[in-house]
C-alpha cells in the first residue's frame, strides 16, 4: 500500500491505538484520538479521487467507529474516576463533541464526497 495505510495497521495492531486504549482504560485520550484521526484524514485525503481505497478504511469505519460511540454510550464511563479527568463536564462536552466529529468523518466517508481536502 503506502506508509500512511502501513502506519494505520500497525496502530490498529498495537496496545497505543486508540480504539484499544479507550476500550482497556474507559478513558478518553485525546491526544491518541487526534493522532488517530489525522491518520484517518491523511488516507482519506489521499484515496478521495480513487475509486479503489484501502480496505483498513472501511474496517474503520464499519467496526472501530461503532466501538467508540458504544463504548462512550455505556453508562458506566462518565462515571470512571481518573486523575486524567479534571472537570467532568469538560470532559463529558469533549467526548459528545468527538464522537459527533467522528460521525460527521463517517458519514463524509461513505458519501464519497469530492473536494476540499479534509483538515
Amino acid at each position: 500500500m503506502d506508509d500512511l495505510t502501513d502506519l494505520l495497521r500497525k496502530k490498529m495492531n498495537s496496545d497505543d491505538w486508540f480504539t484499544t486504549d479507550l476500550r482497556v482504560s474507559l478513558i478518553w485520550d485525546d491526544t491518541k484520538y487526534l493522532e488517530t484521526i489525522d491518520l484517518i484524514k491523511g488516507i482519506m485525503n489521499k484515496y478521495r479521487n480513487n475509486f479503489l481505497i484501502p480496505k483498513i478504511l472501511i474496517r474503520f469505519f464499519t467496526f472501530d467507529v461503532d466501538m467508540i460511540t458504544g463504548i462512550t454510550r455505556n453508562k458506566l464511563f462518565f462515571n470512571v474516576k481518573s486523575d486524567k479527568i479534571n472537570d467532568i463536564d469538560s470532559y463529558r462536552k469533549l467526548v459528545k463533541c468527538r464522537i459527533a466529529e467522528l460521525n460527521e468523518l463517517r458519514d463524509t466517508f461513505f458519501a464519497g464526497e469530492e473536494g476540499e481536502e479534509l483538515l
